[in-house]
């Protein structure tokens, strides 16, 4: 079992802040395909929120339509609720999943940011890093990092050693832990 113990003040201890996650350095169809499964894990949302650029109002999308306009840059994202995400039978405090991008030529980012608290313990920890190994199996050249709120410079070291010795004890037993 993984010690948690040195990372808990980054998920229990309810400050007001919302931490983030980044994942950066996905191609398009990386990031296409990550988002399409939060989707699937997230039992709050069918179409996806946008602001449209040109009519300068919230619109709602089918997955298929969003990436298109999203592409063709004729809309702007919204956060995204994803509730309920069920991982290995543990449901997730809620996320909020940002999009960043697309710049021609560059590589797509998504940041997910979570509301600290107790609903954080060990188990759902846990199925966080799951989560984020499955988006590792999607786009194997993504960089994640947790952050503070507001410090995309700053990857928090304790996060990223935990996340590391849960991708090898999970690779050690080539199952989830």
């Amino acid at each position: 079992m993984i010690d948690l113990k040195p990372i808990y003040a980054l998920f229990r201890e309810d400050d007001g802040s919302l931490p983030d996650i980044y994942i950066k350095n996905l191609s398009r169809k990386e990031f296409q395909i990550i988002v399409e499964t939060c989707l699937k894990y997230s039992d709050s949302m069918k179409k996806i929120p946008a602001w449209h650029l040109k009519e300068e109002k919230l619109i709602h999308l089918q997955p298929i339509e969003y990436f298109k306009s999203y592409f063709d840059l004729k809309i702007s994202t919204y956060p995204i609720h994803l509730d309920k995400i069920n991982i290995n039978g543990t449901t997730l405090p809620q996320l909020n999943m940002f999009i960043y991008g697309p710049a021609p030529d560059s590589l797509e980012s998504i940041i997910f940011d979570y509301r600290m608290g107790n609903d954080w313990n060990d188990n759902a920890i846990l199925s966080l890093f799951e989560f984020l190994v499955k988006l590792l199996d999607i786009a194997p050249n993504a960089q994640i990092n947790r952050c503070a709120e507001g410090y995309e410079d700053r990857p928090d070291k304790d996060f990223n050693l935990k996340l590391m010795e849960y991708i090898s004890r999970r690779i050690k037993t080539n199952a989830t832990l």
